[in-house]
Formats: structure tokens, C-alpha cells, sequence
């Protein structure tokens, strides 16, 4: 079915607020990079909203690499990464119908990574595995995700379909060698229902299947020891040959939005509630379960926009509050637990120049957080809270009728506001894990950095060479554990 004329009208009128008068490709691509229009499909992550955004048909595939070093970090991380990524994808509309994909090959290099034997020992669930040597990983992961929406239904009904695929493995250079296969299938469905043709409100679904299998074994004459951590602080150890660990789970999600446009004003809230089960079993013939995790979360999203893509101004607030659970089969008790609030803002003005072909945007990016991690075992518990802000310009040129020019620098500072930390019973993890965690979370710092970016158009063709460089650091300026993390990305992309 095509999408009648009335629906197309307001879902134009909806996602371009008045109209921007904009004609090329590469200026519709510069709107949705530069938030000046909402991004439905984004915030809401309802497959149903493609059309609501201005997207425009078009293909890419980039070659993105990015390196990471600095002591900067918590105890888990990696000294340093090396990533190369490449991606391809785009948008597509057909027959009524609208396709946006995506497919990225990341191809990893960690440096020093210590007290860890899974694929990401700080995803929330505490029954990990361990030992104590310090090696380098080198990692291979692929993602791809495509969203279809439908045409719409009873002139009214949008529905839409995300699916979304993640396979990867990795493994220690060094011994012992640890080594791990992940996967993640999700599926999300979505429904927009348009009350009027100034609003609509939709529902989207998530069903998330989680699965990783771990191997270890132990080749040389290294007397290692391995560590099976059962919370923040609680643990068992013993010599190890080998061995393997299944990890399975589920994660569900709901999420409600609702639109309307008043006037000038164009107005977005969601929310969504999520649970995350998960059980580990260890063993080759017979599995058994050394524990189970739950993790409950809850949030939100509200924005408003006013203006259009040549002047306007938004605000956006979200919310996160994250509860996890641990489960010991040993004790048959709660055994650790975690809170974790996220508050954060984006203030944003905007004006461009027809005369001068340039653009002028300013943000502003408050943000409040807070954690708290309990072990009941080794009555240990450590709390932060930290507030912040960040400052970017964005300053965008047309220097050529096919040559742009972007510079965005960003500056920040982000301050512990209150912290303490409890361990009545010190321990190797505690010492090593759990402590240096604290002071992670404790530790001031500021935060700067620029992007770069080149547009070149290939004249009397459709394609867009795309040259990007980024760098930012963070200092840290309390704590002389720590001195900073660097970060420096260079990405090359054509859009067709």
C-alpha cells in the first residue's frame, strides 16, 4: 500500500518543522549529523518512526581507526587499544517500504589487559572469570542491523521491524590463554499510531538473546591460578588445567513514546522499563550453575525542539536508573548488588549564514551520576557521585561549491561530589579490583579535545569523500594514581 498523500504531508511537516529549504543530499545528511531536527528513529528506536525522519536514500562504507591509551581507566580495562572498523550501509525506500542497514567488521588490539578472561568484564554481571597474569587480546566482532518499516496501514498505522545480529571472539596472546565466543540476536518490533496530524504515540518491543562460552586452559608450566569472582569482592581460586563457562540470558524491553507538534514547537517523550536475566554454568560433561543475574532498568527520554535547520534551538533530558543482582549458588543468598542513576541534558543553539554558506552551533551537556556497588560477603560497598559538564562549538563552512569544511572543539570538567568506600574484609580482589575501581570513580578531571572533518564531492557525480580526525584527553587533577587517557580516531567514508 502507498502511503497516502495526507500521511506523507504530516510526516514531512513534522520532521522538517517549517521546511529548511535544503536541496542537496549532503545538507539533509548535515541536519540529522548536527541534531537539527529530531532524530525519531534514534531516540526512540521504534523501526515504525523511519519515516518520520528526514532521511535520505543513500549508501556509505567507511574505514574507521581509533587508538586509546593512558593509566586513566579502570583496573579491567586495557593500557591501550588499537581498533580498525570497517562499516557499510545506508537507507533505501521502495514501494511504500523504507530499509536503513548497517554492517561493521571491528578488528581488535588490547594491551595489558589484567584480572579478566571474558569478553567485557565490566557489563554488570560479577561472575567472571580471572586469574592474575597480564597479557594482550586481540579481538574480532562483526554487527550488523537492518530496520524495515512497513507502508502504512488504515491510513493511521506504521509498523516496523529491527533486527539486530552481533557475533564475536577473542582471545589472550599470552598465556594462559583465555578465549571467548559472544553472540546477541535482538529482535524489535514497532508500532506508530498516528492520533492526528500533529501527533502520534507508538510502542516498541525488545526481546534480546545473550550467549557467551568461555575457554580456558593452561599449556605451560606457569603456576596460575584462577579466579572465580562470585561478586565485588567474593571470590574462589584454585589451580586450573582447563575448563569452560556458558553464559546465557535474556533481556526484555519495553518502550512507549508519544509526539506532537505545538506550533513553531515540536515535542518528544519516551520511556522504557528492561530486565536482564542471566545464568552461568561451568563445566565440559555435566554444566553446573555457579550463579544467576538480574539486572532492572528503567528510563526515559524528553525533547523539544523549536526553529528549523537554518535557526532553532533544542533541550533534551534522560534519565537511567540501572539495579543488578547477584545470586550465589554457594551461599543460596543475594550475594553483591549495584545502583546506578544517570541524569544528563543537551542545551543546543544553532544558526546558519546563507550569505557567508556557514554554520554556528553551541551545546551545552550537564550531566549527573551516581553508583553504588555492594558485596554482603566481604562487607564491602563503595559510593560516587559526580556531576559535570561539557561545552561544544560547532562550526561548519562551505568553502567550495563542493568542499566543506568542520571544526568542532569540546571542553569539559567533571567533579566528584561526594564518595566513600567501606571493605571490612581486605582481600587480593578487593585490593587490586575493587579499590582502584573506587578511585576511578572518585578522581576529578577535565576533559578537551577538537574534530576535523573534510567533505570533498566529486563533481557531476553523487559521490562524498569524507576525511574526519578526532583527539580529546582526559586529565585527571585529584588523584596522583592517575595522570590521563587519550584518545585519537581517524575515520575516511564515501556516501553514494
Amino acid at each position: 500500500m502507498v502511503i497516502s498523500r495526507k500521511i506523507y504531508a504530516f510526516a514531512v511537516l513534522l520532521c522538517t518543522a517549517n521546511a529548511f529549504a535544503q536541496t542537496t543530499k549532503q545538507d539533509s545528511l548535515h541536519i540529522l549529523q548536527d541534531s537539527r531536527t529530531l532524530n525519531y528513529f534514534e531516540i526512540t528506536n521504534n523501526a515504525a518512526t523511519i519515516g518520520l525522519t528526514p532521511f535520505v536514500q543513500h549508501g556509505f562504507a567507511s574505514v574507521f581507526a581509533n587508538n586509546t591509551s593512558g593509566n586513566l581507566r579502570r583496573p579491567m580495562e586495557a593500557e591501550a587499544t588499537n581498533q580498525i572498523n570497517i562499516a557499510t550501509g545506508g537507507f533505501k525506500k521502495k514501494n511504500g517500504w523504507m530499509y536503513k542497514t548497517n554492517f561493521t567488521y571491528t578488528k581488535q588490539y588490547d594491551k595489558n589487559i589484567a584480572w579478566s578472561g571474558v569478553a567485557n568484564a565490566y557489563e554488570g554481571n560479577p561472575f567472571i572469570w580471572a586469574d592474575s597474569s597480564v597479557g594482550n587480546w586481540e579481538r574480532d566482532h562483526i554487527k550488523t542491523a537492518v530496520s524495515v518499516a512497513a507502508p502504512v496501514v488504515f491510513k493511521k498505522l506504521q509498523t516496523g521491524l529491527t533486527i539486530d545480529y552481533q557475533i564475536g571472539s577473542g582471545a589472550r596472546i599470552t598465556e594462559p590463554k583465555p578465549f571467548y565466543r559472544q553472540r546477541y540476536i535482538a529482535l524489535q518490533p514497532g508500532i506508530n499510531w498516528i492520533i492526528a496530524p500533529t501527533k502520534s504515540v507508538g510502542i516498541t518491543g525488545k526481546l534480546n538473546f545473550i550467549q557467551e562460552e568461555n575457554e580456558l586452559g593452561f599449556f605451560s608450566n606457569n603456576n596460575v591460578l584462577l579466579y572465580r569472582f562470585r561478586g565485588f569482592g567474593t571470590f574462589s581460586k584454585a589451580p586450573f588445567v582447563n575448563g569452560e563457562r556458558k553464559r546465557k540470558g535474556t533481556d526484555l524491553q519495553a518502550t512507549a513514546h508519544y509526539q506532537q507538534q505545538l506550533g513553531k514547537y515540536q515535542f518528544l517523550i519516551s520511556g522504557f522499563a528492561a530486565q536482564r536475566d542471566e545464568e552461568i554454568n561451568e563445566g565440559v560433561a555435566i554444566q553446573q550453575p555457579t550463579g544467576f543475574f538480574t539486572e532492572i532498568r528503567f528510563g526515559g527520554n524528553a525533547n523539544l525542539q523549536t526553529g528549523n535547520a537554518a535557526k532553532g534551538q533544542s533541550l533534551s533530558v534522560s534519565y537511567q536508573t540501572k539495579n543488578g543482582f547477584a545470586d550465589d549458588v554457594i551461599f543460596r543468598a543475594q550475594s553483591a548488588s549495584y545502583n546506578e542513576h544517570l541524569l544528563n541534558a543537551n542545551l543546543s543553539f544553532w544558526k546558519s549564514s546563507i550569505e557567508s554558506k556557514s554554520l554556528w552551533q553551541f551545546t551545552l551537556s550537564p550531566e549527573f551520576r551516581f553508583i553504588d556497588n555492594t558485596d554482603q560477603a566481604t562487607l564491602t560497598q563503595f559510593t560516587a557521585s559526580n556531576v559535570g559538564a561539557s561545552f561544544k562549538a560547532n562550526w561548519r563552512k562551505q568553502l567550495k561549491q563542493n568542499i566543506h569544511l568542520q571544526l568542532q572543539p569540546f571542553a569539559g570538567y567533571y567533579y566528584t561530589a561526594e564518595s566513600g568506600i567501606i571493605n571490612q574484609r581486605p582481600n587480593v580482589i578487593t585490593k587490586n579490583i575493587i579499590l582502584p575501581d573506587y578511585q576511578f570513580f572518585a578522581t576529578n578531571y577535565a576533559q578537551f579535545g577538537t574534530l576535523a572533518s573534510l567533505e570533498v564531492k566529486q563533481l557531476k557525480t553523487d559521490f562524498v569523500h569524507f576525511f574526519s580526525v578526532k583527539a580529546n584527553q582526559n586529565l585527571a587533577t585529584n588523584n596522583l594514581l592517575f595522570t590521563n587517557r587519550n584518545n585519537f580516531q581517524f575515520n575516511y567514508s564515501i556516501i553514494f
